[in-house]
């Protein structure tokens, strides 16, 4: 798994138990989700969680060129003078 994959995993798992949490929260209050209200909650989270592995993907090769550059510096730098 690729450095975005393993972190989109992670971040679906942490919005599935999120989804769970509070439908089993309002469940146990005097206030139980309907259907629909469950079906939306799912929604929004699907929404949030669309292009978050693009999103991430561009970040992690933003900081590798960063990551290169640097290396890049401090390689020209060392370089002898002759």
């Amino acid at each position: 798994m690729t450095g975005a994959t393993t972190a989109q995993v992670a971040t679906a798992l942490r919005i599935a138990r999120m989804i769970v949490t509070s439908i089993g929260v309002a469940a146990d209050s005097e206030a139980p989700l309907s259907d629909n209200q469950k079906i939306a909650m799912i929604t929004a989270a699907l929404i949030e969680f669309d292009g978050f592995r693009d999103e991430l993907g561009t970040l992690l090769a933003l900081d590798r060129l960063i990551a290169d550059s640097a290396g890049h510096e401090d390689h020209v730098r060392r370089r002898p003078q002759g």
